[in-house]
């Protein structure tokens, strides 16, 4: 089963692919991880990336990354879904819906749910973290919560 976690960021900061493939393997939760790009390639040093891909098991699904500009339809789009869940208020008197709607860009996690190891999960969590501190982000998982840079509750379904 596909899941989606995305890292809402507002900050002008930005980290490369270069920087995130390093994060990894300075944790140590993945054994031999392959990253699209390849960390010594020009492309990975590149701010203004698109996808990344870190294959860490050959039997499972690679944890995949793509990154984008947020537009102003989006992010109201984004607040609407949020609101669905959490209500339009809870979003105004936490701060996510000035959040989002400042959002310059979004970072997506598809994992496979079902099929991500432990240290899978915790390399997501990671990378999570990495970019929301680098970026002033914010980090919504659909249909669960809504976290901060520290992967602390901001908002959570109960």
């Amino acid at each position: 089963m596909s899941g989606l976690i995305t890292v809402w960021c507002r900050g002008e900061g930005s980290i490369t692919r270069r920087e995130l493939a390093a994060e990894l393997e300075d944790a140590g939760f993945l054994d031999d991880p392959e990253f699209d790009p390849p960390p010594d390639s020009d492309a990975s040093a590149d701010p203004e990336w698109a996808t990344m891909e870190v294959r860490y098991d050959p039997e499972r699904r690679p944890i995949l990354l793509r990154a984008k500009a947020v537009t102003d339809d989006y992010a109201h789009t984004i607040v609407e879904e949020m609101a669905s869940q959490f209500g339009s208020a809870e979003l105004e008197s936490a701060g996510v819906t000035e959040h989002v709607l400042a959002g310059r860009r979004v970072v997506d996690l598809e994992i496979d749910t079902g099929g991500l190891t432990d240290d899978g999960w915790e390399a997501c969590d990671h990378l999570e973290v990495a970019i929301a501190q680098r970026c002033d982000g914010l980090v919504y998982v659909v249909r669960e919560g809504i976290y901060d840079a520290d992967l602390q509750p901001i908002l959570k379904i109960t």
